[in-house]
């Protein structure tokens, strides 16, 4: 059985998504220990933790792996939602934390875990790694800058420890120590703010990777998909490059809710939305491409 230490302790452009990845920045999994980063399902409580990674030039962040395990081993089908956050760097502390909404440079907040953002893998006995495709979840290419930033992902679980989901141990030393927040203070160890792991539980890094999309020529052309008319009225029609026999058209209003969907049809009547900005996906085996709309 793996050890849940906490517990023990007290008790809009165009973006590309596609199968080709460069490695940013990764933390590999050091053991079979680790540390709790949910989200109670019945809303009484939340306990976050946070781990630091660095970006040496300017980068799309395109894919996040958080590599985890639950003690039920029914993760896949037990959660009921993701949040993802990333913070800028205050002094080898994250600047802000989930409690403070619109202080993070990326909240994704209650991802659908059977969505197309999320991707939860079932990796050993209870071993749950949870992908998110940010480029799906954002809506749009979200970058960084070169520098130091703070990655938290809590899942929605239930409330009792053989429930929750338990951030994988990484090897130590990598930048600054992780950080874990009980605003609540639900388990009474007093971590209230950004305290270091290194303190609750002996060891100081979680195992994650940051991923940025890899073009190759053929996926380039992707960009080459074109909407008209852009503003619409009553209907758009795609144009897209090789014309692929199998691809899909995800229609999403700005709160990031999908209005409509269709497969392997170039034309979309969008004459019974509402009028206003809505961002349209299109998918192929080459990727996905997003797509700015105005219905007039």
């Amino acid at each position: 059985m793996k050890k849940n230490y906490l517990l023990f302790f007290v008790f809009l452009t165009t973006t590309f998504l596609v199968n080709s990845q460069t490695t940013l920045f990764e933390q590999p999994i050091d053991g079979t220990n680790g540390i709790v980063s949910d989200n109670f399902s019945d809303g009484t409580a939340s306990v976050y933790s946070a781990d630091d990674f660095n970006l040496t030039a300017t980068s799309n962040i395109d894919l996040i792996t958080a590599y985890g395990f639950q003690n039920n081993m029914d993760f896949d089908t037990f959660t009921t939602g993701i949040d993802v956050f990333i913070y800028a760097d205050a002094g080898g502390v994250p600047s802000s934390n989930p409690t403070l909404s619109g202080t993070g440079l990326l909240e994704l907040v209650n991802l659908d875990p059977n969505g197309s953002s999320v991707d939860i893998v079932a990796n050993g006995t209870g071993g749950y790694d949870i992908v998110i495709d940010v480029a799906d979840a954002y809506g749009s290419t979200f970058s960084l800058n070169a520098g130091t930033y703070w990655l938290v992902v809590a899942p929605y679980v239930g409330t009792t420890g053989a429930d929750r989901w338990n951030w994988y141990q990484s090897t130590d030393g990598t930048l600054s120590q992780a950080q874990l927040i009980d605003p609540g203070d639900v388990f009474g160890a007093g971590a209230t703010s950004w305290t270091s792991l290194s303190g609750l539980v002996g060891w100081s890094s979680l195992a994650f990777k940051i991923e940025e999309s890899s073009l190759s020529i053929d996926e380039y052309n992707m960009d080459q998909i074109s909407v008209s008319p852009n503003p619409a009225n009553n209907y758009i029609t795609l144009d897209i490059p090789n014309n692929p026999s199998n691809f899909t058209s995800q229609l999403y209003d700005i709160t990031g809710k999908q209005v409509m969907q269709k497969y392997n049809e170039k034309t979309m009547d969008i004459s019974k939305i509402k009028s206003g900005v809505y961002i349209l996906r299109v998918k192929t085996d080459n990727g996905v491409v997003s797509k700015r709309i105005v219905k007039k």
